[in-house]
């Protein structure tokens, strides 16, 4: 089966960014990620990169200083950049959203169709099994 059909969500040369003052800044620039339908995946990376960038604009949560430059998110295969507001209200928190906390030290995004996932622990002292 063609690996593309088995994606639930594809993110295609995202790029994002803040106008602050007369600059522009550019938070995540040209992502590429796929998302495996009924898989559960994480974002992970040091602070400042862009987790929360990245999540929020596939959620449509960015504040009104930032803008979507170039990119897609492809959701079943539908552009959810092209949905209205009142569109993507029937989507957000129904069939996407976040698993975790956006602020938690790996964000997880889960789509409603794939299992139920528990959160990752976001306690400063939680830790990983030793191998």
């Amino acid at each position: 089966m063609d690996k593309e059909l088995n994606n639930i969500l594809e993110v295609k040369n995202l790029s994002v960014g803040f106008k602050i003052e007369d600059n522009f800044y550019f938070a995540i620039n040209n992502i590429n990620l796929s998302f495996e339908k009924g898989k559960i995946h994480a974002i992970a990376g040091e602070s400042g990169c862009g987790k929360s960038v990245f999540i929020n604009s596939i959620l449509k949560l960015l504040p009104k200083n930032s803008e979507i430059k170039s990119g897609e998110i492809l959701f079943n295969n539908e552009d959810l950049l092209k949905l209205s507001e009142k569109e993507y209200s029937k989507i957000r928190g129904k069939k996407i959203s976040p698993a975790a906390p956006v602020s938690a030290p790996a964000t997880v995004l889960q789509t409603m169709s794939s299992p139920s996932v528990t959160p990752p622990a976001t306690s400063p002292t939680a830790r990983a099994p030793s191998p």
